[in-house]
Formats: C-alpha cells, structure tokens, sequence
C-alpha cells in the first residue's frame, strides 16, 4: 500500500476544525475599529474599577494621566490626537507591570481610537503612506543607552526567577546564550547580530518561554536591537523606512476585499517595520484599524452546551464525621441531576452549574456505650460558577444548602441496661433538631468540596490543553491575539477573534454575525486560518508517513481514515449496495519529507463554494537521492457541499505544483524542474489515488466518542457557504433515539 500524506483530509478538517473544534475551545471577542471608542470605555471602566481596590492605583493613575484620558474621552471625535497618543506612550512603555491584561486591552483600544481620530479615509490612506518616511526620527544615544538599561533589568529578573532551581537556571542560560547577552550589555556599542541571536532563541517554540520574564525580556530586547540599528545604521533603517513607505503607497492604493494574502502579507510586514521603528503612528494604526478586522465570528448555544454537560447523578455515599459528639458512620445514596446554564457576562465566558438531589442513608452515631441507628434523608442544592477567559479556565467555590430530615430507628446500649436505654432516647429527642441541623451542614459541606475537587481536576486538564495547544504556542511567538474578550447571554457564547501576528492583517472588511437559531455556527475569514498556519506550523518538518509512524490504534489521523472507511461501508451497506471489493496491496513507496515555508506555509482561499488549499515548502528530501532547496507550492481546488447526509463533500477540480515564485508572478527557472517534476506525481497521487478514489473527500457529521458526551448525538452541517474570502458553517444536533428519550425526560 502506498504510503502517502493523506493532504485533502487534512486540509479539509484543518479549516473545519478551526471553525468548528476551535469554537469549543476559544471563546473569544475582538474590537473592531468602528467600536474603539465604546470599546475603549468599557475597559477603562474596568481598570478603574480594578485600581480602586489597589494599594498602587493612585501611583498607575497619575502615571497613566488617567484624568486626562477621562477629559479626551468626554471629548469624543473632537478629541486632541496629540494628546491621546501621550497618553497611548505610557501604555506602551517598559514599566513593570504594564503587561497585566487590563492595562493591554486599554491600550489596544486607545491605538484603535488614535487611528479614528488621525481620520484618514481610504482614499487617504495610500498618499499618506507613501509621505510616512518623512516622519523618521532617530534616536538619540541616550535614549538607546535607556533601551540597553531595560534589557539589564529585565535579564534581572529573568535571572533571579531562573535562580528558584539552579539546575533549570544553568540549562536556560546555555540555551539562551546568556553569556553572549550579558557580553553585549556591557559593551559600549552592541553587537546586533549577536544581540539578533539570543532574541530567536527567546522566540523559539519552547514550553516556558511564554512566561512573563521570558517575554519581557524578548520584547525589551527587539527594541534595543532596533533602535541600536536605528542610531548605528541610520543610513540604511531610512532606506528601507523609504522604500517601504513608497510601496505601501502602491499596494494600499489597490488594496481591498478581493486582494490576495500575498497582498495582505506583503503590506503587514511593510506595516510592521514602519511600527517597529516608531514611524507614522497614524498611518499604520489607521491601515489595521481599516484593513485588519475581525476575523472569525462566531457561538455555541445553550443548548448544546446543557446537551455536553447535563449529567444524571446517581452515586453511593460514604458517611464519617463527628456530630455532637458522636462517631457516625454508614451508607448513603444520592439520586439527582447537574444542570448547565449560561450566566449572562459581558467580560467572560461564565457557566452555571446547579446540582439538586437527594440523599438516603443508614447511619450508626457511637458515642461512648450508647449505639443510635437512624435512616436520614438529605435534600441538595448546589452552585458553582466556571469562567472562561483569554488567560483560561476559573471558577468560584461551590456553595451549597443541605436539609436533613432524620428518623431514629434503634437504640442500644452495650450492657442492655433499659434505664440508660430511656435516659439516651430522652437526649436523642432533645438533641434531634440540633443534630439535624449539624448534618445538613455537614452535608452541604461535603457536597461543596466534592464539586470543587472535581471542577479543579477538570480545569486543570482543561487548561493543560488551552495552554499547551493554543495560549502557550502564540505568546511564544508573539501572536496571541491583542484583544482577546468573551461574552455569555442566556441563550449563547459569543465570539469574535481578530487573529494576527504583529506583522499580519486580519479581514480586511468587518465579519457578519453567522446565521442565527443554530447549535453552533461560524463564520471565518480565510485570513484566520492563513494566520494561524504561520504561527503554529511554519517553518516545521514534516512527513510522508507522520500518519503512520505512531502505529497502531493511538494515532489520531489512522483513526480518521478507519472511520472514514468504516462509514462509508456502513452507509453502503444500508442503502443495498454491494461490499466494496478491497484494493490489493502495492508495494510501499519510500516516504519523503518537507519542510514547510516560515511565513506562509498555508493558505486557503474562499471563492464562490470551491476552497483552494496550498501548502507551500522550502525544502524536500526522500524523493530522489538528493536533497532540495527550492520553495515550491502545492495547491488544489475543492467544490464545497453539503451531502445528502448533513456531511460536506469536497470534490476535487483541478490541483497542480508550481515554484513559488511562478505563483506569484514571477517567470519559471529551468533550477526548478526537477523537483516540480517528482512533487507533481506524488501530489497527483495523493489527491486522486490510484483509480480517481481520492478525488471526493468526505467530511461527516461530527461525533463525539466520549460515552458522557452521547446526549449531543452527531451535529449535522445544516448550512454553508464559501464567497468573497469568507467559510460560513452552521450545525444542528441530530438526535439519536437515546439521546431524544433522555432530552425527553
């Protein structure tokens, strides 16, 4: 059988699993340009609120000039831009602390709101980029001399945070080049290119260097080396500064909904270097405010979520406490009903989880030589808040009310003696009512910390994921998304992400809500997922036979493919076809690796109801007996439907390989024919297979394999489009014949 990357699936669930299985997982709001102020409002109106309660809040609100913003604020559109950008100056500065979220999503809002009020249109824009460059000032030597300071101070506290384990100290400072940074801080001019060094080892894809220290230190760096090469190198940063401005000019002239991601690429990284060295702030803030949107919207209604997690809870239950006195020890069993709601937050993602039932039990109180056995019944209630934010999962300590009603059905006494038998059923009749209230808190008690222990083990395994799958990789490089809000109503979670890194645009026009009265439903740019492709799999090695390589049941793309095979053979087998004939074993290729471009190693492109995927690599080996340095793309186009089945289909139309340059308009090199020649016939038989089986690529209706998820049935693909850049998905629970009598109940 021929070992192949099995590419149209994988593409196909990459875009569908980020709508889809991403929704789940990220709940999520950006800010548009056209809500900055309002925007803006809400999160000073929250670190106010916050600083009210902080022994340093009158120290972050002279430093901030938060009565100045108060004042700009009340101003509105008539508000002095000058001012506005001082105020931005201190959000963006080096002081410790500024990182913490609310400061960040205050200044995210005031860079938005400066670009409003710099009010140049469309129009404007493209003019006012190419006159950008004249605004380059560079810096002194005393302000590169500042720069160098803080990089010291940050290494400090680098160092200091390192010392808690000096084995992990020593192996971070060999791996960081610590020596060479500590080497350049005290030169009288540092060396750049060393300087360049240490700053890609801080940015590499490690677990760790998502920590504050770790990040701090990478940013106060790359501003170091810049403006080191501002002073040093003046000549030439204002070179590049002038032909960047000169072709923004060009390329913002032409620029909007239909331009490609080259476009948009292209204009990001002009963008970006015009901000690094801090040239026309109202040119570059109005370019992402005007041409990097929002893209991906979308929610999960309630009642799906209630579907996921609504539990019947019917469990045994040990007894063992003290009650006035007493040992009490027995058996219980509780029989009730955990029920998810939404809690309406404008600031985060916010669960409510109310757990009712009831408790019998048979119990035996000692206390000294006298035995009471008694039958109890306990009514609960319980609640507990989870939240969701950009940072992870929390949650508030359960509270619970208990109610013990409790019937006394014996009586002894070791020696038998009847007169201590009636002396102990005298105080057993006093007591009871005190007893009772005892162990319904006792009760509630157990109940509360029974809710909080699981809840902990499951967030914590919740945010093992969140952290290591998705937060941790994009802080490392610096691609977490700014502004990152959730908000929950009685019926929905609600999202809406910008996904860009600091030198990419987002959607160049605003994202529609997606279609409403749905389980789920999403709306995304392919911006979305080109930008999240950079950051989580550029410049990666990959191979022909990654898919095979685990072995066995446990890997996750083996398993999609026997999936595949077996539903289908399921759906033939119901609609009277015959059993496919198996295809015979060939004999195995050898695999063949590639290396995946840093900065574009995926794109999609969303165009009246067909999807074009490219996969774009540098260099190749295993295809032949030599190795290849030549950045070629892959691409194939796909129409897009929804089946009969409330699956997608995706049918091949056409698919080929082509240098990267010839993609982009460059003329073909007679260098890159041999390895087009050998990628074009393993591509061709990867997306077609052997006898044209490949060509139809079948996405089914989602499932969830976990036996506590069964309630939700499959979700069905009840609608979809593909046009003008944007994939819309809409799903629906169908309900399987359990999971409609327990929805019933």
């Amino acid at each position: 059988m021929r070992s192949q990357l099995h590419l149209p699936g994988i593409m196909a669930r990459l875009v569908i699993g980020l709508a889809v299985a991403g929704t789940f997982f990220l709940f999520g709001a950006s800010l548009r340009a056209d809500q900055a102020p309002l925007q803006l409002r809400e999160s000073f109106a929250e670190l106010e609120q916050w600083l009210s309660a902080s022994d340093y809040g009158a120290a972050w609100n002279e430093y901030l000039k938060t009565d100045q913003l108060r004042t700009q604020l009340a101003k509105g559109s008539s508000a002095d831009r000058k001012a506005v950008q001082k105020i931005l100056s201190r959000y963006e500065s080096n002081v410790d602390g500024i990182g913490k979220r609310r400061f960040v999503a205050v200044g995210s809002a005031l860079k938005l709101w400066l670009a409003e009020l710099s009010v140049l249109t469309p129009e404007q824009l493209p003019g006012a980029a190419g006159e950008a460059h004249k605004e380059f000032v560079p810096p002194t030597t005393a302000e590169v001399t500042a720069l160098g300071e803080n990089v010291r101070s940050r290494a400090r506290g680098l160092s200091q945070f390192l010392s808690q384990n000096p084995a992990w100290s020593k192996a971070w400072k060999k791996y960081l080049l610590w020596s060479d940074l500590q080497e350049q801080l005290g030169a009288k001019t540092p060396d750049t290119a060393q300087l360049a060094k240490v700053a890609q080892r801080l940015s590499a894809n490690y677990t760790g260097l998502e920590n504050s220290h770790f990040v701090q230190l990478r940013h106060s760096l790359r501003r170091w080396i810049d403006g080191s090469l501002a002073l040093g190198k003046t000549e030439v940063v204002q070179k590049r500064i002038h032909g960047y401005s000169k072709d923004l000019k060009k390329g913002l002239a032409s620029y909007g909904p239909d331009s490609s991601h080259w476009d948009a690429m292209d204009i990001g990284k002009k963008i970006h270097f015009l901000e690094r060295f801090h040239v026309a702030p109202n040119v570059t803030g109005a370019v992402r405010a005007r041409y990097s949107k929002p893209n991906l919207a979308a929610y999960v209604s309630a009642g799906l979520i209630a579907a996921a997690m609504d539990r019947e809870i019917d469990e045994p239950t040990s007894i063992r406490e003290m009650i006035l006195g007493a040992s009490v020890v027995g058996e219980g069993h509780t029989k009730g009903k955990l029920a998810v709601s939404l809690v309406p937050s404008e600031e985060q993602a916010v669960l409510g989880l109310k757990m009712t039932g009831m408790t019998k039990s048979e119990t035996i109180a000692r206390k000294r030589s006298v035995q009471v056995f008694a039958n109890s019944t306990t009514e609960l209630e319980a609640n507990k808040h989870v939240h969701f934010s950009s940072e992870g999962f929390s949650s508030l300590p359960a509270s619970a009310i208990a109610t013990t009603e409790t019937d006394v059905t014996g009586l002894s006494h070791e020696r038998g003696s009847r007169l201590i038998e009636r002396i102990a059923w005298k105080k057993v009749g006093k007591s009871r009512g005190q007893a009772q209230q005892e162990s319904s808190m006792r009760a509630s008690r157990r109940v509360e910390q029974r809710m909080d222990a699981q809840a902990k083990e499951m967030l914590a395994d919740a945010n093992d994921k969140y952290r290591a799958k998705f937060r941790g990789p994009l802080l490392r490089k610096d691609a977490f998304p700014g502004l990152f809000q959730v908000h929950s109503s009685d019926a929905s979670v609600r999202l809406k992400i910008q996904k860009a890194a600091p030198d990419q645009l987002a959607a160049p026009a605003a994202v529609a809500e997606p279609p409403s009265d749905h389980d789920l439903a999403v709306r995304l740019h392919e911006s979305f997922v080109n930008n999240m492709a950079a950051s989580l799999i550029g410049g990666k090695k990959v191979s022909s036979d990654d898919a095979e390589k685990e072995g066995g049941d446990g890997n996750f793309l083996e398993k999609l493919k026997k999936q595949r095979v077996k539903k289908i053979e399921q759906r033939r087998k119901a609609e009277g076809q015959p059993e496919k004939a198996a295809t015979p074993a060939e004999g195995e290729q050898a695999p063949w690796q590639m290396r995946f471009a840093s900065r574009n190693p995926l794109s999609v492109e969303f165009r009246k109801g067909t999807v074009k995927f490219t996969l774009r690599g540098v260099e190749f080996s295993g295809l032949d007996d030599q190795e290849y340095k030549r950045a070629m793309s892959m691409w194939a186009v796909y129409n897009v439907e929804i089946d009969k089945y409330g699956g997608v289909r995706l049918t091949l139309v056409e698919q080929g390989v082509d240098p990267t340059a010839v993609e982009k308009g460059q003329r073909f090199v007679a260098a890159d024919a041999p390895v087009r020649s050998k990628l074009r016939a393993r591509w061709k038989a990867t997306l077609e297979g052997e006898n044209g089986e490949n060509k139809v690529v079948e996405v089914f209706p989602l499932e969830f394999p976990d036996p506590q998820l069964k309630n939700i049935g499959q979700l069905a693909f009840t609608a979809l489009s593909v046009e003008d850049g944007w994939l819309t998905i809409a799903l629906d629970r169908v309900l399987t014949k359990e999971a409609k009598q327990s929805a019933s109940r």
